[in-house]
């Protein structure tokens, strides 16, 4: 019986026209095309191809085969695909989120709560993929600042993030006790990279803003603690890095800027959502 190698290596030379340049797409010598060739011909019971100069044609009944090959590996590798993320799903709680904050209560809890599978996280800023990655069963969980209504989604309140804009207290900001994010005009200020939504919305809603990015985490907390530039912190942040030192916080008031997370999965998989979601779930069950 015929290999898928040998159905890819059908479909090369047919989309090539000649076996020297198949085998130069294949990374293999001539000689080993030529010799599989050969062998598939023989186990298929007829000729697939008519050598003429420089070119090989297909025969009609080659060129049946060379539609049926496409076909077939196209089916495994919906196979292979399929049956990833069938394993992923069994053995991987995959997270998806639009902020990164969220995560960091999240990747604890689930690791102690179900330490014989591994948690995968992503973040998008685009709400559409998460829940499409929901549906699909590619997110067993996901985090938007919107419940997610939808037939057979469940979308639990989680909590609420509100942003805040931390200057030195010597800096001509630093008079406000409220912003909008349009007020920050052609300022300079220091960004972590991975924030999701976020970097969206200040792109967008910032007048002319020029963002120093920072890809690491650790090094964005230290520097936009010691650096005399503004930067971007929250509630959520500031608890968590203990970011208490000497700065004026400024309130963020645009409306995206004040944001409740909601934490949504398949109906299904109830089971999965965060313990003190489950029981808010339950109890709005029973009313």
């Amino acid at each position: 019986m015929f290999e898928l190698y040998q159905l890819e290596q059908l479909v090369t030379i047919a989309k090539c026209g000649t076996l020297s340049e198949a085998a130069r797409e294949l990374y293999i010598s001539q000689p080993a095309l030529s010799r599989s060739m050969q062998k598939l011909e023989k186990d298929l019971g007829f000729p697939l191809f008519e050598h003429r100069k420089n070119r090989v044609i297909m025969t009609p009944t080659g060129v049946l085969a060379v539609s049926y090959a496409r076909d077939l590996l196209k089916r495994a590798r919906e196979m292979q695909d399929q049956l990833t993320l069938y394993n992923r799903t069994r053995n991987t709680i995959s997270i998806g989120s639009c902020a990164p904050a969220p995560l960091w209560e999240m990747i604890p809890a689930y690791s102690s709560r179900y330490p014989d599978m591994a948690i995968s996280t992503e973040i998008h800023a685009e709400e559409e993929l998460l829940i499409r990655n929901l549906e699909e069963g590619i997110h067993r969980l996901i985090v938007t600042t919107g419940p997610v209504e939808k037939e057979g989604i469940i979308s639990v309140p989680y909590f609420e993030e509100i942003l805040y804009l931390a200057v030195p207290k010597d800096h001509p900001l630093a008079r406000h006790k409220e912003l909008y994010l349009r007020d920050l005009k052609n300022l300079t200020i220091i960004l972590h990279s991975r924030i999701g939504f976020w970097y969206d919305l200040c792109r967008r809603e910032m007048v002319n803003p020029n963002f120093i990015l920072q890809d690491d985490l650790d090094q964005f907390v230290e520097l936009s603690a010691s650096s005399s530039l503004p930067s971007f912190t929250t509630n959520v942040s500031s608890r968590r890095f203990h970011r208490d030192y000497d700065r004026a916080f400024i309130h963020i008031l645009d409306e995206e800027a004040n944001v409740m997370y909601y934490c949504s999965c398949l109906e299904a998989e109830a089971e999965y959502l965060p313990k003190a979601l489950q029981t808010a779930e339950e109890t709005a069950g029973e009313d």
